[in-house]
């Protein structure tokens, strides 16, 4: 089909009138894809700030802990929250820690104060009469109980190695108005503990070669007579204060002093 010239004219008018407008909506497309993307872009880091200030705003610190978490997991605003914090705050702040309920003392009861009053006063008789029970402060160590033992030994009363009002009484009166309640022949713990320990001592320096057994029998009051004399103690063959001590600082095992 031929055309005219000015029908020409006017179809390749409407061609580029037609292609221009398909370029310029390829070109409006693609800008409000450009734009829609860096739209979405700039939302996202507006919600990662927002995020960021949020958690921020939750920094958790050691007094309202349980509040903020409980506000974190269950997404509802701090406001709503308030009305059950002061009871977390509350058990939060004074529950005390491991290392504060191991500085926890417990107050000294009467029967407490009362028993440390009578290992006083047996204390410091016995200091008197020369047994050195170490210092009076109404506590029951080795030096006491060394002392007791040989005050008991010798007025010839039950051993046990312990201060009790029985004991006191004889020292305040010579004598005793009620038996110590120990079946005859029994050991006391602490008498028997106390001579095995000086068995023990003496045997690692070469002066007890018995049975180590807790009773002071002839070998164990041998062996005592004998470090006391080589010691410059009195030689009593009994368990004392002063031997206890001398035999802290004396000579080391398997050293046996030459006489």
């Amino acid at each position: 089909m031929t055309f005219a010239p000015h029908q020409a004219r006017l179809a390749l008018g409407a061609f580029l009138v037609i292609g221009a407008g398909v370029a310029v909506n390829v070109l409006c497309l693609q800008d409000s894809s450009i734009t829609a993307a860096r739209g979405r872009a700039t939302a996202e880091k507006v919600l990662h700030r927002a995020e960021i200030e949020r958690q921020r705003s939750l920094a958790l610190t050691p007094s309202d802990t349980p509040r903020k978490m409980a506000v974190a997991r269950s997404g509802l605003p701090a406001a709503e929250t308030q009305i059950a914090s002061p009871t977390v705050e509350r058990v939060g702040r004074f529950a005390p820690t491991a290392a504060q309920f191991s500085r926890v003392q417990m107050p000294e009861t009467d029967a407490d104060a009362r028993t440390a009053e009578m290992v006083r006063a047996v204390q410091r008789r016995l200091a008197e009469r020369g047994y050195e029970p170490g210092s009076v402060d109404g506590v029951i160590g080795a030096s006491t109980r060394a002392a007791v033992l040989a005050y008991e030994h010798d007025h010839r009363l039950p051993l046990t190695a312990d201060p009790s009002e029985a004991l006191l009484q004889h020292l305040t009166t010579g004598s005793l108005s009620s038996p110590s309640g120990r079946p005859k022949g029994a050991r006391a713990p602490h008498a028997e503990h106390l001579v095995r320990t000086v068995q023990q001592s003496l045997s690692a320096i070469g002066y007890f070669a018995g049975r180590i057994d807790g009773a002071a029998g002839p070998d164990t009051v041998r062996a005592i007579r004998e470090y006391e004399m080589d010691a410059g103690l009195v030689p009593t063959g009994r368990i004392s204060s002063p031997l206890l001590q001398r035999l802290a600082r004396g000579a080391a095992p398997g050293q046996r002093p030459a006489r």
